[in-house]
């Protein structure tokens, strides 16, 4: 998808949705923006979902409460499936979505290695806001991943 900026306070279609259904009001500050793929993952998700017997599994909690647990299947050298669970805002299930998508496919190693700002321009960003749900994503994966039998 192209980036598209998508505000709170528009529609889909781009249009500016009025104040009196926003609630907004010109002296506040202004909306956060989504882009396109963002409010895709955080919207309708793909690997949203408890994996019954993970080869590993890891819970964590972020600094406003949100809690995700990202769950691992590999077969051979190779993750083969990653899902997760998340109460979050729109951010920290699109970032778990997009991180679980990007793992499938790499080794347990390189998987390891995604970093937050790798997992933000997947997203084609985030608002400065949610960032911290990138690194609760990638934070999560690693615990999880940690919890592989080593061998």
């Amino acid at each position: 998808m192209d980036k598209q900026d998508i505000s709170l306070y528009t529609d889909l279609s781009g249009a500016e949705l009025p104040d009196h259904v926003t609630g907004h009001h010109a002296d506040e500050p202004a909306p956060v923006s989504y882009s396109a793929k963002t409010l895709q993952h955080g919207r309708h998700p793909t690997n949203l979902r408890r994996m019954e017997n993970p080869d590993a599994h890891a819970t964590c909690v972020g600094w406003c409460s949100e809690v995700m647990e990202i769950y691992v299947r590999v077969d051979g050298e190779r993750i083969t499936e990653a899902t997760f669970w998340a109460d979050g805002c729109i951010s920290t299930t699109a970032c778990a979505d997009m991180l679980t998508t990007m793992a499938c496919g790499k080794t347990p190693e390189e998987a390891a290695a995604i970093a937050p700002e790798t997992l933000i321009a997947a997203l084609d960003g985030l608002p400065h806001k949610s960032h911290h749900c990138a690194e609760l994503a990638v934070e999560t994966l690693r615990a999880a991943l940690a919890e592989l039998p080593r061998g």
